[in-house]
């Protein structure tokens, strides 16, 4: 057992290949250890499958699953939006990624987005200077927006 072990395989998934080797061994009625093993099997496939489970079509950038900001310089999928605030309207470029602060030119400021608890996580609440729970992703603006510590709840947002 060790062996398995040794391999890579998940602890769970080998315990369950154990169980249904034994299963089927000391079982003497076919009927009774039909469901007993199939139900076995079908653990065994859906963890297979969760190993295996590929990130969501909507995204398949894996840097989107990272918490490790990239270089300005690297982002390459940058949308004009205009986000609207109760005290301001804010126009620049956003993307899904967590850009790096320290790699923007001097002229440029970002501000990381926020998306709410509830529903989807492209659903804008807030813009703050760092986000580090529900990071929805990164603003770029030319001007410095002098937010408050808190940051600005986002009223309405749309992409131009």
């Amino acid at each position: 057992m060790d062996i398995l072990f040794r391999k890579g395989l998940p602890a769970l998934l080998v315990v369950n290949c154990m169980m249904l080797l034994y299963a089927t061994y000391r079982t003497k009625n076919e009927g009774d250890a039909f469901w007993y093993i199939l139900a076995i099997v079908t653990n065994i496939a859906f963890m297979c499958a969760s190993e295996l489970s590929l990130p969501p079509t909507h995204n398949r950038d894996k840097r989107r699953y990272n918490m490790k900001p990239v270089p300005y310089s690297e982002v390459n999928d940058w949308h004009d939006i205009i986000i609207r605030t109760p005290v301001m309207d804010i126009k620049g470029k956003f993307t899904v990624l967590r850009v790096d602060h320290d790699t923007l030119p001097k002229w440029l400021h970002a501000y990381d987005i926020r998306h709410g608890d509830e529903g989807d996580w492209t659903d804008m609440a807030s813009i703050e200077y760092h986000v580090l729970v529900n990071h929805c992703g990164t603003l770029v603006t030319g001007r410095d927006l002098k937010l408050p510590e808190w940051g600005y709840q986002i009223t309405d947002y749309a992409y131009i």
